[in-house]
């Protein structure tokens, strides 16, 4: 499932929710929340969890995260979703693994997010599971860096994550990342993101404004006109 993860610092415990397709949504226990995450049903959009951050994660607060499976396992209801919060996302962050490195999937994905994300819109490539010491002039990197740069026509910041083992061998450690959320951080806060905002606002009070000043003339013309003469403009307006 893809799943929204929104750092909250005014709740006091994890909230889970399911979001439906209608935009309707519930709030579900945390076992539910798991089996969902394995085995949804067709007519949920995605899976929302508000997590509480604490007082050292509160620079990231109200921070809204979009977790998507890989690429191969996305269905047809998974892409209109991407289609709908991909262009309105501010940032990307693209997982690939140091072994595996560029697979046909990824191809396929970076083609897809180069038709639907903003220019301004930052790309962050991270490449996980890296064998120690590994650094940008590593062969693997300078490949997976050639084929995503080809892709997407431009150059990523780069983050490379170590590979992390768990002490039993067998659970997987959370990825802390720290240098990621210190970027992540970064670009949120930056002066040109606020003054993208700025201009969307901007946008969207002008779109309301035009919206109703036509509401009023379409009234205002509509008390001046006859039954007929109205009903003559309608279908002009419709043609």
């Amino acid at each position: 499932m893809i799943t929204e993860v929104e750092l909250c610092k005014d709740i006091t415990e994890n909230q889970y929710l399911v979001i439906d397709k209608d935009a309707s949504y519930e709030h579900i226990t945390v076992s539910n929340f798991k089996e969902l995450c394995l085995n949804p049903t067709n007519k949920i959009a995605r899976l929302k969890l508000r997590q509480k951050i604490t007082d050292c994660s509160k620079r990231l607060n109200h921070l809204r995260i979009f977790d998507t499976p890989g690429y191969g396992s996305i269905m047809q209801e998974h892409e209109e979703v991407l289609k709908d919060f991909l262009p309105n996302s501010d940032m990307i962050v693209y997982t690939v693994s140091y072994k595996k490195g560029i697979l046909e999937n990824d191809y396929a994905f970076l083609r897809f997010l180069k038709e639907l994300v903003r220019e301004d819109v930052k790309i962050i490539l991270l490449i996980n599971m890296c064998p120690p010491r590994t650094n940008i002039d590593d062969v693997r990197i300078k490949e997976i860096l050639e084929y995503v740069n080809s892709l997407l026509h431009i150059e990523p910041d780069v983050i490379l994550q170590p590979f992390l083992a768990s002490e039993d061998g067998i659970n997987r450690p959370l990825v802390q990342c720290e240098k990621l959320w210190n970027l992540v951080e970064k670009i949120i806060n930056s002066p040109q993101r606020a003054e993208y905002m700025g201009e969307v606002f901007d946008s969207y009070i002008w779109e309301l404004y035009e919206e109703c000043d036509a509401l009023i003339q379409n009234r205002y013309l509509a008390a001046k006109l006859s039954d007929e003469e109205y009903e003559a403009y309608k279908k002009a307006q419709l043609e």
